[in-house]
């Protein structure tokens, strides 16, 4: 399988001050249940979409950007 045939649900996440931790650790449980929500809400509004597969991934802003393929999956 290919990209192509992959859907991506991306969670973009910044912090100002490093000294609070990144981003990507706002992106606790909680936040990931939600995400999952509305991502099988989406996905059952629209099944006739070609996708095959689907992941979660992060993009997390500060000092560096960071983007985190498959930061999480459906077991949270």
């Amino acid at each position: 399988m290919n990209n192509a045939d992959t859907l991506v649900f991306i969670e973009v996440r910044a912090r100002r001050h490093s000294a609070y931790g990144t981003g990507a650790d706002t992106v606790d449980v909680r936040k990931q249940r939600k995400i999952i929500q509305t991502a099988q809400l989406f996905l059952q509004r629209q099944r006739h979409l070609p996708w095959e597969s689907y992941r979660f991934d992060v993009i997390s802003i500060g000092k560096d950007i960071d983007w985190i393929p498959g930061a999480f999956t459906l077991d949270c």
